[in-house]
């Protein structure tokens, strides 16, 4: 077991770094549509004709400039990591998972090419290109759950049967699924394509959904409680079912903030820094609670598969059995 983690260390590191930048670009790119700096570079791939503007990064160029230049780390990065994967992992399905998210990565920067270049289609542009950045956090999230030494040394739990049912794990999916798709309605919010309607009654829906999905994961954590060792089992699932409670937590009274500072700042010449803060603080954590509950999922798929619940259909590395 203790080699099989050594071999994955790297590859763990990587996807987490990856997962760090990928938060960065997200953060900076609420900063951009915060400080409604979106338009401030007027071609692409480069900026004002060059590859380092420095003449221009002033003003509303600076922070458009600075979500490139980390839009192109993450694609270093998301490189580095599908090569990696590709080398070194032995299970096919996470090595096309590695592949699917270098192609996720290119199409990313490319719609956001395509927002500067083509005026008539910048709303749509901006919906997805906000769409595939989560869609590619939630995967390069996925690629840190399946490096981690977590899913490796779950397989001790094989040894223990549970008597219980998959509703946790449909639950979490159901959830996952609806906070994405708040994600997207927010951007399309945020992008001026919506009204704060369909967002509020997203949010509405998604806590409820989310709340679910909590209560049945630690419904399942403590009917397996008797069962399983306490080193194998205690964190496995309740760490990330208390993060996201937290995280929960501070995203709706980001979001109350960000609407309320939202409403101030129409009438004022420009952003308020309030209103700024607030929705940078509302997307970044939206998209931590969507890294939270991807982790959770996976935790409870493997754990409920490792347990005898769900058909066991994970291939395990060789030589990660001990």
């Amino acid at each position: 077991m203790e080699s099989i983690i050594q071999r994955y260390s790297g590859l763990h590191r990587l996807a987490i770094a990856t997962t760090i930048a990928t938060f960065f670009l997200i953060l900076i790119g609420a900063d951009v549509t915060s400080h409604e700096a979106g338009d401030s570079v007027p071609d692409w791939p480069l900026a004002f004709g060059r590859l380092v503007p420095w003449a221009h990064l002033q003003g509303g160029a600076i922070y458009e400039y600075t979500h490139r230049v980390i839009g192109a780390i993450v694609g270093l990065l998301m490189i580095a990591l599908t090569i990696g994967l590709w080398r070194k992992e032995s299970r096919r399905w996470v090595r096309l998972i590695g592949g699917a998210g270098l192609i996720l990565v290119i199409l990313q920067g490319v719609m956001g090419g395509i927002r500067v270049l083509l005026v008539e289609y910048r709303l749509t542009t901006a919906i997805i290109h906000a769409l595939l950045a989560q869609l590619f956090l939630g995967l390069v999230v996925s690629l840190v759950v399946f490096t981690s030494p977590a899913w490796f040394k779950a397989e001790e739990m094989k040894s223990h049967r549970l008597t219980s049912t998959p509703m946790a794990l449909y639950a979490l999916v159901v959830a996952t699924l609806s906070l994405f798709v708040q994600l997207v309605l927010g951007a399309a919010f945020r992008h001026g394509g919506l009204g704060i309607l369909p967002h509020i009654i997203g949010a509405v829906v998604v806590t409820v959904l989310i709340g679910w999905a909590l209560f049945a994961s630690i419904r399942t954590a403590a009917q397996a409680s008797a069962s399983l060792p306490a080193e194998n089992f205690t964190t496995y699932l309740t760490r990330p079912v208390r993060w996201a409670i937290w995280l929960m937590l501070i995203q709706l009274a980001s979001g109350i903030a960000a609407y309320l500072t939202r409403l101030a700042s129409m009438t004022a010449p420009h952003p308020l820094a309030s209103m700024i803060w607030s929705t940078i603080t509302h997307v970044t954590v939206g998209a931590a609670v969507l890294a939270v509950m991807v982790v959770l999922t996976l935790r409870m798929y493997r754990f409920l598969s490792l347990t005898g619940v769900l058909a066991d259909t994970s291939s395990t590395p060789q030589g990660a059995t001990p």
